[in-house]
């Protein structure tokens, strides 16, 4: 976030917070557990995420905040499409080559399926 707002300060433009819920697995519904209490549960926490990102935003930058479920650089790429951004920036938690090849990565994701430009944000150090 800190990251995104700088640039769009410095270039005096909008910034959009997204996020993405992603669907639960199909094993999660076949399972003696409440899916759909689950569901919810992420639905609220990633709300909370967007409020407490947007709450970090200084007065006068406009901003918008998206809400959007699915697949998470698929989403990404569908709110590039479909609107006029310039830049996505994106976090990454570094998890390194053979764990993003084994899991996959959304920045690697976004990269190779969107047309403008990404910027990577690597987590810093603690």
């Amino acid at each position: 976030m800190d990251r995104a707002t700088e640039l769009a300060l410095g270039l005096n433009a909008r910034l959009t917070i997204l996020s993405v819920v992603v669907p639960l697995p199909a094993v999660a519904y076949a399972a003696d557990i409440d899916a759909r209490s689950l569901e919810a549960e992420s639905v609220k926490q990633t709300e909370g995420v967007l409020r407490a990102a947007s709450d970090r935003v200084p007065d006068g930058l406009p901003v918008e905040v998206r809400l959007r479920f699915g697949h998470a650089a698929a989403e990404i790429v569908k709110e590039v499409e479909e609107s006029d951004h310039d830049l996505v920036v994106v976090g990454t938690r570094g998890r390194g080559r053979l764990a993003s090849n084994l899991l996959g990565s959304v920045a690697g994701d976004v990269h190779f399926h969107s047309s403008v430009d990404l910027l990577v944000v690597h987590p810093s150090e603690p």
